[in-house]
């Protein structure tokens, strides 16, 4: 028998995504009425900032903890999701939907892989750079840093005598949503001329929809997705 009974709230951004995997609008389903997949995920996804993306990471990882610490003898209880359980049934819960947003967001990258070293002059410059897309730093350096995300890897090493409007560093992306990276992208507003800038979308002949990021250090980062059969 259960001791005593912890009331937990859920944060404002996992709410939100919550929301977007609900189905059923009647109080007696409780906990079933959220269907947390990859489709919801998506849709939230789409509608979500960068920030908003790093909260929710935040807010899963700390209700993780939280949960983690709390002993078999109580339950744990949620008047949002109209759910009482066991800290073990509520870290399946949170563990659950951590994976299914981790695997959206950084799909497995092989063992064996190619991955572009671009040239930098400065590897914090980079991070502040790139911060408007949903890569992490996962290692930095004083004259190394390697940015991973989505399925993505880049790497950034420092050259002293680099010049931007002559560097010819560059790599491809091929991504799973296009619109979505250059919506990222557009929020930091870059011109379409010059170094760095951002080129609209274009369906090319050899069956890509793509676009083209020349970042602050002169490197082309081209960002693609194949297309569809409708389009």
């Amino acid at each position: 028998m259960k001791n005593f009974e912890v009331s937990i709230a859920i944060p404002n951004q996992l709410w939100s995504l919550l929301q977007y995997c609900q189905t059923c609008f009647t109080e007696c389903c409780g906990i079933d009425a959220f269907d947390v997949n990859s489709s919801s995920v998506r849709q939230w996804l789409a509608t979500a900032t960068i920030a908003q993306l790093r909260t929710l990471n935040a807010e899963l990882y700390s209700l993780e903890q939280d949960l983690a610490i709390l002993t078999s003898e109580c339950e744990v209880a949620s008047s949002q999701l109209n759910f009482v359980g066991s800290p073990r049934e509520w870290l399946q819960l949170v563990k659950t939907w951590l994976n299914i947003l981790r695997e959206i967001m950084n799909p497995s990258i092989e063992n064996n892989a190619a991955i572009p070293v671009l040239a930098c002059r400065n590897p914090e410059e980079v991070i502040r750079f790139y911060s408007c897309l949903p890569l992490e730093a996962i290692a930095t350096y004083p004259d190394y840093v390697i940015l991973q995300g989505c399925g993505v890897e880049l790497h950034f090493a420092m050259c002293n005598t680099l010049d931007p409007l002559t560097t010819t560093s560059s790599c491809y992306l091929r991504v799973n949503d296009v619109e979505q990276w250059h919506q990222w992208l557009e929020a930091i507003q870059l011109p379409v001329t010059g170094t760095p800038r951002l080129t609209a979308i274009k369906i090319q002949p050899w069956g890509m929809k793509e676009f083209h990021l020349v970042d602050p250090w002169g490197n082309l980062l081209r960002i693609g997705q194949p297309l569809s059969s409708t389009e």
